[in-house]
């Protein structure tokens, strides 16, 4: 098996991970309410102690500073390109429209690895228990955010001048 096939292994199960956790907790004697579907169990009513659901509800911000991290990084990468600077020093900017749609799409990529990596919090919780849960929870998505947000620039810039 290769390197690449074991990574995406390692992947898919993260991001199956918090839907495992479901599947367990509701199989450990923790009964679906009576008459309900799994469908309709997934989509109730988050509540605010749940681990799941509090994680859950925080993806959607994560996700969209993701996407503004993407377009200022493919604006830094331009404009590092035009002012000249590190490696680029030589190069002639020469804008084309299948770079842009392929770092587009190296940049959803990252979006999904992120995503389920994001699935640390939730995991990092469940591992650990901790006694005050909100705090713990706050700690660890401003950790996951900021990692998330600075890993491409830190890249970029990386690529750029080293």
């Amino acid at each position: 098996m290769g390197v690449l096939a074991l990574f995406m292994i390692i992947i898919l199960a993260a991001g199956i991970f918090p839907l495992s956790l479901y599947l367990v907790r509701t199989m450990q004697g923790e009964k679906l309410r009576e008459g309900r579907t799994l469908d309709e169990e997934l989509t109730r009513t988050p509540s605010k102690d749940d681990a799941f659901d509090w994680w859950e509800a925080q993806r959607g911000g994560f996700n969209r500073a993701l996407l503004f991290v993407g377009i200022m990084v493919v604006a830094l990468y331009y404009g590092i390109i035009q002012m000249g600077l590190g490696k680029y020093r030589f190069a002639s900017f020469e804008f084309n429209w299948w770079s842009l749609f392929f770092q587009a799409v190296l940049f959803l990529i990252y979006m999904g690895i992120a995503n389920l990596l994001y699935n640390i919090g939730l995991i990092a919780e469940s591992i650990r228990k901790p006694h005050a849960i909100l705090p713990f929870r706050r700690r660890a998505y401003h950790l996951i955010f900021w990692s998330g947000m600075v890993a491409p620039f830190l890249f970029l810039l990386g690529l750029a001048f080293l």
